[in-house]
Order: C-alpha cells, then sequence, then structure tokens
C-alpha cells in the first residue's frame, strides 16, 4: 500500500539514477595492451580484454582436446547466446540477427539480396566506406544501378532537406550511409534519415561499423531496416567477426543471392527452401572461437553499459579535439558535427604517415587514413590523407597527454611551432610514448654467481572507382615516499669506474640550459685479490644530474620556470663491453617528460634479470626507465664477470619446464644481438652416491667415475662418487649478454640512468613512486631486480634473505691440455670443503672455479680481497679433482643472494601487486636471466605466468602479505 500523501502536495516523481562512471583503472588492468604504449586505434582494431582472448583461446584447446565438431556442440549454448547479446545490443529480435565474418561481408551479401535492377536509384551518403562505395560503383558499371551522392550540409552530416528532395524525386531502392564514417568523427543524423526513408517506404542500410560499442545503436529507434558491423573495432571483439541484421518485414523478402547450407534445407534434386530466420545469410564454415570471443567482449559491453562508455569516450574526444586544435600548425579535420571516439587531424607540411610513423616512434599508436578509403568524403573536402586517433575504455588522460605532447614535439622538431598553448599547463614539451626507458643497472638483479655462475667477477590508397557518380542538387597529494636504505642522497657507494651519460646537443625545438653534468663524484674501484690483474670496467663516467629525459618531477633545487633541458641519451661505451662496438642507433632527441609524467614500468637494477626485463618491456613499446646504482657492468653484485654456467640438471622436476625455457631464452637473444653467447660444453655433475637429492633431468643420465673420467679426463673423482652427464649444459659469456640486453633495451627506447640509487618507494593508489637522490619518479609498476640489495628494498624480505660473499678464482692451467675444452666442461663436485663448480681454462686465464659457500655479508659494507686462507681451501679443493690445476693466478668476490628453499623470488610483492620481484637467485641465476626478464614483462603487462608460482615470493609470507 502506498505511502499517504500530505494534502496540498504532489509526488514527486522518483529521481533518476545518477549517471554510471567508467572505472578507467579496471578496464586497463584487464587489457594487457593498454601497458604496451598509448592506442589510439579503436576505431581500426581496439585491445582486447583478458576474457574476450580467454574465450578464444579455450575453445581452440578445446577443438584441439575433442575435435572441431564435438568442440562446437559442447559450445552451443554459448554460441546460441551470442546472437541474443547481438540482438540486445541492436534492439531487435533474434531471429533478426546474423554472425558474419566481417562488416564487408555482410554489406555484400545484404546488398546482393536486394536484387538490385537497371535503373534502380541509391542515394548514398559521403560517409559511406570504401568497400562500400565499390560494391555501389561496380553494380552501377556492371547492372545500369544509379549511385546518387547525398550532399552534406554546412556542419558536414547528410543534407536532410536534400534527401528528402531525392526521395521524392522518384522511387529509390536504398538509401545508405555510414553512421560514423573511417575518414572523421562525424556522426551522421541517423534517426532522420531513418525516418525520411521510411515515410517513403525505401530501406535503409546503416553500416554501425565505426558507432557499435562508442555510439547507442537502436534499430527500432533509428529506423533502419538492415544494419551492418564488425567485432574488431568499438566492440573489441577478435578480427574476423561481423555481424549482420534484417528486421522484418524486409528479412522475409531477402534471400542470398548464393545460398549455403547453414541458410537453406536442399529439399529435393532441384529445390531448397531457406531458414527462416537471419542465418539464411550465414555461411556453415565459421570461426567458432572468434565468434564466442566476440560473445564475451559484448557482455563486457553490456556490463559497462553503452550509454555510459559513450559519454566517457565522447569526453575523452572532446578534450582531445580541443587540445589538439591548440596546437600551433595542427588542423583537426572533423567536421562541425562530430562527436563520439574519433578525432581526425593534419599537421602543416607533414604526410599525415609521417606523423603516423613519428608517433608511432614515440609509442603513440594511430593511424593515418587515406583518401582512398573515403574518396566521396575526403576529395570533396579536399583531403588526401589524415591522420586518425579514437580512443576507448582503456584510455585515460595519461594517454591524452602523451598525444598531445608527442605532436607538439613532433611539430617542434620541425620548426613549426614552439611551445604549448595545448595540453596541461605544467607539461612542457616531453617525450610522449608509453616507450620503453632505459635501466639504470645498479641492483644486481637475480644472476647471482654460483653453482650454474662460477663466475666471480673478471671484471594504402584505395583502388580508384571509375566513374563518378552524379551529385544530387542540394535545395538551398600524496604524502612523501618512505625512504630505504642509506639516508644520503647523493653519497656514492663503492663501485667501479662508471658509464658516460651524455647529452644530445639541442634540437630545433624549445631549448633548455645544458644538462648539469658533475664530473666530480669519485668512482672507485672494489679490492682486488693479490695478483688479480686489471680490472675490467666501462670508462670513467661523467654523472649526469638535473632533470633528464625518462624522469619525472624534479625536486626542490629545479624551478618550475627553468626551461627543459635537452633529451639526454646513452653513449656507447654506458654499455659494458661495448666501448669499441660503433654506436647503435639512437631514438630522436625528446624533451625532458612533464612534471607529472608517469612511467609504465621503472626497472630497479639492471643485472641479467634486470636488463632482461628492461630489454622485453622496451621491446612491447611501454615507457620503461631502467635504474641502476652503479655504472653499468660493476662488480659489486651477482651479474658481473665473463663467464656463467647453463645446465639442465636439476634436484626437482619442477625446475624442467622453466629450464627448457631458458633454453629457448637465450636461443632468442642470440638471434636478435647476433652474437654467440652459449658455449655448449656438456657438463658433468658430481656427489657422493648417498646424497639426498641427486640431480637429474631431461637428457641427463647418471654415470659412474670410470665413465666420468672418460668424459671429462681432466677431472677425476673421488671414490665413492657418481656424476650426473649433462650434454646440452655450458658456458655462458656473461659480459656480452649485459652488453646485449642492454644494448637491444636501448634500441626499443629504453632509458637507462647509472648511478641513480633508489633511497625509497611508496605505493600511490595504482601507481608507485619512487625517489632517488635526484628526481621523484611515477610509475604504473615497479620491477625490482635488486639482488643482494632486495631486503634493502623490501624490508620484509629481510628474514627470508642472506646474502653471502663467494670467492672465485683463476688458476694456472694449460688450455691444450686436459684442463683444456678438449678435456673438460662445466663441473661441480660436492666436496667437504664445499660444492666445488668451474669452466674449462679457454681464454688464457686459466681455469676457473670457485666454491659455493661463504660468509654472511652486508652488500652495503665494503667486500675486501679473498683471504689467503680462503684461496687455500679453494686450491685444496681444486687438486682432490682437478690434479692437472697449478697455483691461483686471480681472484675476485661475487655476491649470492639466498633463500632457505634455494628458489628464486619472482612475482608480486604481496600486498603490493604493482611491484614485482626478480631476485634471491640463490647462486643458480644468470642462466634463467632472459627468460626471467620476458615473465617479469609479462606480469607488467598482466599476463599471467603460472609456470612461475613455484618461485611466487608469497611462499614466504604465508597467509599475510609483506
Amino acid at each position: 500500500m502506498s505511502a499517504p500523501v500530505t494534502a496540498g502536495t504532489a509526488a514527486s516523481p522518483p529521481s533518476p539514477p545518477p549517471p554510471r562512471t567508467l572505472n578507467v583503472a579496471a578496464e586497463r588492468a584487464r587489457t594487457p595492451g593498454s601497458f604496451t604504449g598509448h592506442h589510439f586505434n579503436a576505431a581500426g582494431a581496439a585491445l582486447l580484454a583478458n576474457g574476450t582472448v580467454e574465450a578464444v583461446i579455450d575453445h581452440l584447446r578445446a577443438e584441439s582436446l575433442s575435435g572441431g565438431y564435438e568442440a562446437a556442440k559442447h559450445a552451443a549454448p554459448a554460441l546460441e547466446a551470442v546472437y541474443a547479446r547481438t540482438a540486445e545490443l541492436l534492439g531487435a529480435r533474434l531471429e533478426e540477427v546474423a554472425l558474419v565474418e566481417s562488416a564487408t561481408a555482410g554489406w555484400q551479401r545484404a546488398v546482393s539480396a536486394l536484387r538490385l535492377r537497371p535503373g534502380d536509384r541509391v542515394l548514398a551518403a559521403r560517409s559511406s566506406y570504401v568497400s562500400s562505395a565499390l560494391h555501389l560503383l561496380s553494380a552501377e558499371r556492371d547492372h545500369g544501378v544509379q549511385v546518387e551522392l547525398l550532399p552534406n550540409g554546412p556542419d558536414g552530416a547528410v543534407d536532410l532537406e536534400a534527401l528528402e528532395a531525392a526521395l521524392r524525386a522518384g522511387p529509390a531502392a536504398l538509401v545508405t550511409a555510414a553512421h560514423v564514417p573511417t575518414s572523421s568523427g562525424l556522426v551522421e543524423p541517423v534517426a532522420a534519415i531513418g525516418a525520411l526513408a521510411s515515410a517513403h517506404g525505401v530501406p535503409f542500410l546503416l553500416d554501425a561499423t565505426q558507432s557499435l560499442g562508442q555510439l547507442p545503436v537502436d534499430m527500432g529507434a533509428i529506423g533502419c531496416d538492415l544494419l551492418i558491423g564488425t567485432g574488431r573495432k568499438f566492440l573489441r571483439g577478435p578480427r574476423g567477426t561481423g555481424l549482420l541484421a534484417v528486421r522484418r518485414p524486409l528479412l522475409d523478402r531477402l534471400a542470398p543471392e548464393a545460398p549455403d547450407v547453414r541458410g537453406a534445407v536442399w529439399t529435393a534434386e532441384r529445390t531448397w527452401e531457406l531458414v527462416p530466420d537471419a542465418k539464411r545469410f550465414e555461411l556453415w564454415e565459421a570461426a567458432h572461437a572468434l565468434r564466442l570471443g566476440l560473445g564475451a567482449a559484448l557482455t563486457d559491453l553490456a556490463s559497462l553499459g553503452v550509454d555510459t562508455v559513450a559519454r566517457h569516450l565522447a569526453a575523452l574526444a572532446a578534450s582531445l579535439r580541443e587540445r589538439l586544435s591548440a596546437l600551433p600548425g595542427v588542423h583537426i579535420t572533423d567536421p562541425p558535427a562530430a562527436g563520439g571516439a574519433i578525432v581526425t587531424f593534419v599537421v602543416d607540411g607533414l604526410d599525415a604517415s609521417d606523423v603516423q610513423r613519428q608517433l608511432a616512434y614515440r609509442r603513440v599508436h594511430l593511424i593515418a587514413v587515406p583518401a582512398g578509403h573515403g574518396r566521396w568524403d575526403m576529395d570533396h573536402r579536399g583531403l588526401t590523407k589524415v591522420v586518425r586517433a579514437s580512443v576507448h575504455v582503456y584510455n585515460d588522460e595519461d594517454d591524452l597527454d602523451a598525444l598531445v605532447e608527442a605532436v607538439r614535439e613532433i611539430v617542434c622538431l620541425q620548426g613549426r611551432g614552439t611551445g604549448s598553448r595545448a595540453g596541461r599547463p605544467e607539461r612542457g614539451v616531453g617525450y610522449a610514448g608509453r616507450g620503453n626507458a632505459r635501466t639504470e643497472t645498479g641492483d644486481a638483479p637475480r644472476g647471482s654467481a654460483g653453482l650454474e655462475t662460477g663466475e666471480a667477477p673478471r671484471d594504402i590508397a584505395g583502388p580508384e572507382t571509375g566513374k563518378a557518380p552524379r551529385d544530387i542538387a542540394k535545395p538551398e597529494s600524496r604524502e612523501a615516499p618512505r625512504e630505504i636504505g642509506e639516508p644520503e642522497a647523493d653519497a656514492a657507494p663503492p663501485g667501479p669506474p662508471a658509464s658516460t651519460l651524455r647529452a644530445t646537443p639541442p634540437g630545433p625545438g624549445p631549448q633548455g640550459p645544458a644538462a648539469d653534468v658533475d664530473t666530480s663524484v669519485p668512482t672507485p674501484s672494489p679490492d682486488r685479490a693479490p695478483g688479480n690483474g686489471p680490472t675490467t670496467a666501462a670508462p670513467a663516467a661523467t654523472r649526469v644530474t638535473g632533470h633528464s629525459a625518462g624522469t619525472s618531477t624534479a625536486l626542490a633545487t629545479t624551478s618550475p620556470a627553468t626551461p627543459a633541458t635537452p633529451a639526454l641519451t646513452n653513449a656507447p661505451d654506458r654499455i659494458p663491453g661495448n666501448s669499441g662496438a660503433a654506436p647503435a642507433p639512437s631514438p630522436a632527441p625528446r624533451a625532458a617528460p612533464s612534471p607529472h609524467h608517469t612511467h609504465d614500468a621503472i626497472v630497479v637494477g639492471l643485472g641479467v634479470h634486470g636488463s632482461a626485463a628492461l630489454r622485453h618491456l622496451a621491446a612491447r613499446g611501454l615507457d620503461v626507465l631502467g635504474l641502476e646504482q652503479y655504472g653499468l657492468g660493476h662488480d659489486l653484485g651477482s651479474s658481473h664477470g665473463e663467464t656463467r654456467m647453463i645446465r639442465r640438471a636439476y634436484p626437482h622436476p619442477d625446475w624442467d619446464a622453466l629450464v627448457d625455457t631458458a633454453y629457448q631464452a637465450w636461443t632468442e637473444l642470440e638471434g636478435a644481438s647476433k652474437a654467440q653467447l652459449l658455449d655448449i660444453t656438456g657438463g658433468l655433475y658430481a656427489a657422493p652416491l648417498d646424497r639426498p637429492d641427486p640431480l637429474r633431468g631431461p637428457g641427463c643420465r647418471q654415470i659412474d667415475g670410470e665413465e666420468a673420467a672418460r668424459i671429462f679426463p681432466g677431472l677425476r673423482l673421488p671414490v665413492g662418487f657418481s656424476a650426473v652427464h649433462d650434454p646440452r649444459a655450458g658456458i655462458i659469456d656473461a659480459q656480452e649478454t649485459l652488453r646485449a640486453q642492454l644494448t637491444l633495451a636501448e634500441r626499443s627506447g629504453a632509458h637507462i640512468h647509472d648511478h641513480a640509487r633508489v633511497l625509497g618507494w611508496e605505493p600511490d593508489g595504482d601507481k608507485v613512486v619512487v625517489r632517488t637522490g635526484r628526481a621523484v619518479l611515477r610509475a604504473r609498476r615497479l620491477v625490482l631486480c635488486t639482488g643482494p640489495w632486495t631486503a634493502i628494498q623490501v624490508p620484509s624480505l629481510a628474514p627470508h634473505l642472506t646474502v653471502t660473499r663467494i670467492v672465485n678464482a683463476y688458476l694456472a692451467a694449460d688450455p691444450m691440455g686436459p684442463l683444456g675444452p678438449s678435456g673438460l666442461g662445466s663441473f661441480s663436485v660436492d666436496l667437504p670443503q664445499g660444492l666445488l663448480y668451474g669452466f674449462p681454462a679457454t681464454d688464457g686465464r686459466g681455469l676457473k672455479a670457485g666454491l659455493d659457500s661463504g660468509p654472511t655479508w652486508d652488500p652495503r659494507a665494503p667486500r675486501p680481497r679473498a683471504t689467503a686462507e680462503e684461496l687455500a681451501l679453494l686450491a685444496e679443493a681444486v687438486a682432490q679433482v682437478l690434479p692437472g690445476a697449478g697455483p691461483v693466478t686471480e681472484s675476485l668476490t661475487c655476491l649470492y643472494t639466498m633463500t632457505a628453499d634455494r628458489r628464486f623470488v619472482v612475482g608480486e610483492l604481496p600486498g603490493v601487486p604493482q611491484v614485482l620481484l626478480g631476485s634471491a637467485c640463490s647462486g643458480h641465476g644468470f642462466k634463467f636471466g632472459p627468460a626471467i626478464g620476458e615473465a617479469l614483462a609479462d606480469l607488467v603487462c598482466g599476463i599471467a605466468r603460472p609456470d612461475l608460482d613455484f618461485l611466487s615470493p608469497a611462499r614466504l609470507f604465508p597467509g599475510g602479505t609483506s
């Protein structure tokens, strides 16, 4: 019973619910591609959501397991649901919807079914797409159909008075228009067009290819009889999907020109009957996986609400249109009737394809549309080509900033403009890509020297149409980040000579003061063992201070009024071992990012794992910055030196898949770098017969001491020992690996800042704030590959990690004798003194060996040379199994970061999902470097890696967070 109404008052109608708002962060989180650059091509092919991709893959997997027919039968209810979702989206009946391979396929089947005859008039809007226009022009040439172009009004849309006059002039067979064309952000007045066509009894075919998913489309409200659309654009479905809807009563009068078994029943030798619904336009052979992916995308759209999406996209595009129009030399080419999600523009003096290419280099992805894709529209407006940007639910303000700043930078570098009236006032001319930033190595990443490292440091234009159709005459704050580690921002920890960061000469754009280069920073080298040769390190470095490319908020010493400094690039000698190489192609100079620039990812620590992660993130188009607290290639962590071990032999099968992945990753890295990084020597790994956890692995076999002596004559196993022979074991060129990964990262656009120690970091919403001694940086993801310094960056890990100091040495040996490559490969022997490991004498320095144990060590403390006692213990172990070895000639030290189970720590930091760890490699991580780097890049991009669950940091925090 309703509540009484007080006399003299009227019941108030219920207030409409407030408009829903779009959670852009959530949409980005389920769209991995949103982390690979700034994507503005939803009008071409939008980024797919995780659920869409999974739906496709799941069905393909089902087909592989049970067969295509069986999988289709099992998926039948889900496939039928796609029709229901499509009908709901279009405001159509279920039986009026067909699923086709593309919008063009739908168009051709629908128009062919109209059976246009000579003299039939087709009234076409200038917004018509190239494929539709070509079909009509072909019908005009081959069948005598008359194609009449509708003129545009002052607002650039179809002139409705001209349309009505054309309809009154005589019978017409079809009216057609594109709701939104491919060549601009125009939104045609489709409801008014539909009303006029309906009033004259003429079918109206609407091309909704560019409007479905970004604008509400209701066939009943619009009054269209036929509609085509595609899945790959604003619907965010897979490529190869499309839809066709034909409303009754027209559906009952149309028959496809070429019936298929999907849409017809063969009733007798010369007769057939069409199915009663729109499936008459379908083919029996269809990509069911793609259709299920389309269904997942339609479900996502329905959950968001088309109206909600439309408001968000219209607001973003309007903002982008306004900001671009304020740039000198940039002209918006959208007509006054524009709206929705598409923005088109041109830049004075630059071909649109050149603009597209320059933007792509800055990791801003959009498309150039040539007149050949829309001649009825673009020729009429005097346009040969336009740049088209289109937004979607995964785009945010950072994306708009990136695009605007990149266009402004292109204009400035061309000398066609100067500063910026567009965009946010606090932003300077800046690098706009989510393009990779270079790592600064600093933190010994995960590849510790060890059993497998052994390493101790040694330092379009479309087709022309033919006859032109005649025109129809127109009638008249957040809190500061917490400090982590040492408090002094500018203290230079002991380290090897630094590499050089060089300022690029100012380009033609806005210039600022030269970078503040501090050449007085000392770069001490670590102590070396007696008899050691010269330290292998990069040349002495200049230290760049101030606002540099890839950094974010300058510290208090930088005045807000200070102009941006020139872009910084890395000199060739920054890369370890690259001093004599020709410089790699450098990215075009970029101005410094704006104070509020947010990187896609920051990688801290550029050893083998950090440099690999940096490389893979950069290759995916992300704006990634690498930070290294020392010089690149330093010898204070776990990734330095000449050699490391690679092997397939492991005590537990948990490692087998990752080992396979590692070997594949090395093959890929060798191909990309065009360098030999692995030397497959075979390996023997020996232990007492009663060892509780013997090594094993794919392709490995157990052998006795006698056979071991035949395989490696230089190695003599003690009595009671057996060995595992791994024929695919070998030696990694560690120094060349670091050089290759950093070079490839730079070539992909990464920024690398060395001597950039991270003083603190803290979560900031779904992002991270990182503070160095020179800048406060922001990123969507923080990747910590900090090796021995991991517990300093993540104090909650301190109880779980132990850093140990390891001694390696070179011993005199004849490379042509039994301790050279002909008589020895990579090896390890579990002795009373510890696990002895090493490599044959191959490089003129002798046999290399080390013991896989040592004292606990603070990585911030000075590291003394190897003691006489340590070297004597190592020499004693060597003499026990390598009788031909001579005295120690050189020694060196490195650090292991150990977990109790000797497994790595790779994955999200519990409780802080935007921070990823890649560290604690427990003396055997270098071999996995390229594979772990790729895995970290996957995790940054939201791609799950269940194969790494056994290395998850969560195992160290059972039932809680860090």
